[in-house]
């Protein structure tokens, strides 16, 4: 296959990638205008790498599934952010120029090159445009909630337990817990701020009834705020032993012996 073939074939490609990846970027998802951009060029490559070669298509089938672990191990997912998409198509790119150079075509093999790397470098200020555009109308789509519960000390782990798992299985980020002790002895108020992409009051319904079902929470309590007015957690620090037995010895009320006058 000559050069022109071979760069109308990538070309188009690319620009299927980007037509689809400019819609998933215009609505913020995950994979957005680079990613489907890349997987497409990738998708592409090892196509066009195996028919360079007899066999070729097991080949490239062996070096896509190897791949394929090694681009799931830079996906990682940080809060309701997914993190390594662009990372893991570059490597599936990468993957097929190196099958390119591998057969020989060393020339197909450069033009793939320069084609991933001027991907990342025009696309990226692309995508980052199109995120200022769409960001003023998501800033509007965003909810923040307080969640407030009073159950006895003995329920405050469980309590933890469950929000915890509501955070790993639902869209919500826990963004600040804390507890203090009362109203009453034996009581505690806990204090939960969450974070949502947008308004989901049956989310914090479900929530509240899942916790309503524990035996020892006496009362539940969620409001949408406006993450400005919320206050800062309040920071709490563990002393030592010694510094306890210190601070106790300070406050404790020093006795004066009386005072006999000399003879």
């Amino acid at each position: 296959m000559g050069m022109g073939p071979f760069l109308a074939r990538l070309l188009s490609a690319l620009l299927c990638g980007l037509v689809i990846g400019l819609e998933r970027q215009y609505r913020q998802r995950a994979a957005g205008l680079r990613t489907s951009a890349l997987v497409a060029t990738g998708s592409a490559l090892f196509v066009l790498a195996s028919t360079q070669l007899p066999g070729g298509n097991r080949l490239a089938a062996q070096v896509v599934s190897g791949v394929g672990f090694l681009c799931a191990g830079v996906i990682l997912r940080d809060g309701l952010a997914v993190r390594g998409l662009n990372t893991a198509g570059t490597l599936w790119c990468v993957a097929a120029t190196g099958v390119l150079a591998a057969t020989g075509q060393f020339a197909l093999a450069a033009l793939s090159t320069l084609l991933i790397v001027g991907t990342h470098l025009t696309l990226r200020p692309v995508g980052q445009m199109i995120d200022r555009w769409t960001r003023h109308s998501t800033e509007k789509r965003r909810a923040y909630y307080l969640l407030q519960i009073l159950a006895s000390e003995r329920t405050a782990h469980q309590v933890r337990a469950i929000l915890w798992h509501t955070v790993q299985s639902e869209p919500v980020l826990l963004q600040a817990f804390q507890s203090q002790h009362g109203p009453g002895p034996g009581l505690v108020t806990l204090q939960a701020r969450l974070y949502l992409a947008e308004k989901n009051d049956r989310l914090l319904e479900r929530l509240s009834l899942r916790l309503s079902l524990e035996p020892e929470i006496i009362g539940i309590k969620w409001t949408p705020v406006s993450w400005e007015s919320q206050p800062e957690p309040e920071r709490r620090t563990t002393e030592s032993s010694e510094q306890r037995s210190d601070r106790c010895e300070k406050a404790r009320p020093r006795s004066t012996a009386p005072s006999h006058p000399s003879s």
